[in-house]
C-alpha cells in the first residue's frame, strides 16, 4: 500500500511538472512545446524574452460607488481582495460589497461572490449577508466616473419602507465614482 501511495504521488508530480512546462508566453507562438526553445515552466520565454502579458487590469471598475437618488454604495476593487466588510471582518478581504447608506435604501450588506469583465461591462454577483438571495448585476461604464447598474434576472435586493416592510430596490441606476 505504502508503495502504491509513493507511486500515485511520484506520478501526479511528474504530470503536474509536465503541465508546467507547457506554460509559455505565448510570443514565441508555440505554446510551450518542444519547439519553444527556453520555455521555462513560467510565462517567461527565454527565446523571445518576453514576459508574462500582464492580466486585463480591472481598474475602471475600482472604487466607491453611490446612487444619490437611491443611497445604494457600491465598493469594488476587482484587481485584488483589499475590502473589508463592516461587520464581517471574520471573510477577510473581499473585492467587493454594497449597501445602502442605512436601512432605508438597502436592507443588509450584499456581498461580492464573482465577477467577469467584458470590455466596458462587468457582471457582478452578489450575495446577502445571510446567504439565502442572490443578485446578478452588470455594471457598465458610460464615462471614467459614471457607470450604469442594470439587475439581471429577478431583483432580489430589498429596502425598508415604511419602518416594517421590504420593497425591491429599482433594477436599474446610475451609479456615480466617488473615490478610487
Amino acid at each position: 500500500m505504502k508503495q502504491l501511495i509513493t507511486t500515485l504521488f511520484a506520478l501526479v508530480i511528474g504530470a503536474l511538472s509536465l503541465q508546467a512546462q507547457n506554460t509559455c508566453c505565448g510570443n514565441c507562438q508555440t505554446s510551450g512545446n518542444a519547439d519553444c526553445h527556453q520555455c521555462d515552466g513560467t510565462t517567461n520565454c527565454q527565446q523571445c524574452d518576453s514576459a508574462a502579458v500582464p492580466a486585463k487590469s480591472a481598474c475602471i471598475f475600482n472604487g466607491s460607488f453611490i446612487c444619490e437618488e437611491t443611497g445604494l454604495r457600491m465598493f469594488l476593487n476587482l484587481d485584488e481582495e483589499t475590502i473589508d466588510i463592516p461587520g464581517m471582518s471574520f471573510l477577510g478581504p473581499t473585492n467587493g460589497y454594497l449597501d445602502g447608506t442605512d436601512n432605508n435604501h438597502v436592507y443588509g450588506v450584499w456581498m461580492l461572490l464573482k465577477f467577469s469583465i467584458e470590455g466596458d461591462k462587468v457582471k457582478l454577483r452578489f450575495t446577502n449577508d445571510i446567504g439565502s438571495d442572490s443578485q446578478d448585476i452588470v455594471l457598465t461604464r458610460i464615462d471614467d466616473n459614471t457607470f450604469d447598474y442594470v439587475a439581471t434576472g429577478s431583483n432580489a435586493i430589498r429596502k425598508v419602507e415604511g419602518g416594517r416592510k421590504l420593497v425591491k430596490i429599482p433594477s436599474s441606476m446610475r451609479l456615480h465614482r466617488v473615490s478610487q
